[in-house]
């Protein structure tokens, strides 16, 4: 098990009595945590319809809470592997090693070296020598990593948290008084602002005002969980289709037992909104919802339809015997 494993590892190190103790007595609940999100890691990467992406977000605050991002939210693929530590994420999302630096400490004082694994550094521009250090807006100034919503535990343990797809991984800069970065929720905005950022550079690109106004409502620590869902909504409705047209148009004849693949164009082409396929008539022929294949079962006629979002087109399908040189 993953609690005999880490056991094991310990006694290599000549404090055997100490290391088992300090695990197995104070820390049981925490090896079981590691176990567990050990087996769930493996579960969701052996499903394929979970998502393995993390979205990662690095953003910075001064003493009066007005902030920045380093980097706009982004989605970065969750490796392949079971044992992914969470500041291995955030500096891929970054895109080098040495953009964000780490130090460990005893912070228990428990005699047990590197239990507590903390961000010192991180790259930004904006500073005189390109880094913006703990400390270094006032004495209580600080890198701090939040999870999900919640203050990441960098205990030994946990220092290799299993991150799990999904997850929202958030590098935070605070400085003096600055109010709580995660007093209201801004997860679900932190991830439809990564899944749409990417198609959205320039002023005349779809959703561009909408973007920058969920920037803004994601670095504003005053705004009310009514601004941030406001803002999120705003976002993907930017990015809502506004027409659906089959390409075949508004009839079409179909042999009975005979199959066709109908098509469907949606506007604007950079929609997130996907097309769905249904029959007003699964008695005279049926259609797949993902694919559009559309199949005559008995003689008569059906209407089928390609809905994306709010809107849809509709075309009358007529089944029945038909010359052989017509037939689909």
């Amino acid at each position: 098990s993953m609690i005999d494993e880490e056991l094991e590892r310990f006694e290599s190190s000549g404090e055997t009595e100490l290391y088992k103790d300090y695990a197995v007595e104070e820390h049981q609940n925490d090896l079981e945590d590691y176990q567990n999100a050990d087996e769930l890691s493996l579960e969701m990467l052996a499903d394929d319809s979970n998502s393995n992406d993390l979205t990662i977000s690095i953003e910075k605050y001064d003493e009066n809470g007005n902030g920045s991002w380093l980097i706009r939210p982004k989605k970065i693929a969750k490796r392949q592997y079971v044992n992914d530590d969470v500041i291995a994420a955030i500096r891929e999302a970054y895109g080098a090693n040495d953009y964000i630096k780490f130090d460990s400490t005893d912070d228990r004082n428990d005699g047990i070296p590197g239990n507590y694994y903390f961000v010192t550094s991180v790259y930004d521009v904006d500073q005189e020598d390109n880094y913006l250090d703990n400390g270094e807006k006032g004495p209580n100034s600080k890198w701090e990593i939040y999870i999900n919503n919640e203050e990441w535990s960098h205990t030994w343990y946990n220092s290799k948290y299993y991150t799990k797809p999904g997850d929202v991984i958030r590098l935070v800069y605070t400085a003096d008084n600055t109010q709580n970065p995660v007093a209201t929720n801004r997860d679900e905005l932190i991830k439809i602002i990564a899944e749409y950022a990417p198609e959205i550079w320039y002023e005349s690109s779809v959703g561009y005002q909408e973007l920058q106004a969920a920037l803004e409502k994601l670095v504003d620590l005053d705004a009310t969980s009514g601004e941030i869902e406001t803002a999120k909504n705003n976002l993907i409705n930017a990015f809502s289709a506004t027409a659906v047209e089959i390409s075949q148009g508004d009839e079409y004849l179909l042999g009975l037992d005979k199959t066709a693949t109908l098509k469907a164009t949606v506007t604007p082409k950079n929609t997130k909104d996907k097309v769905v396929w249904s029959t007003d008539n699964a008695g005279i022929a049926t259609v797949d919802a993902d694919t559009g294949v559309v199949k005559g079962i008995s003689e008569g006629k059906a209407t089928i339809t390609a809905t994306a979002g709010n809107v849809s087109d509709s075309i009358k399908v007529t089944v029945g015997k038909i010359p052989a040189t017509n037939v689909v």
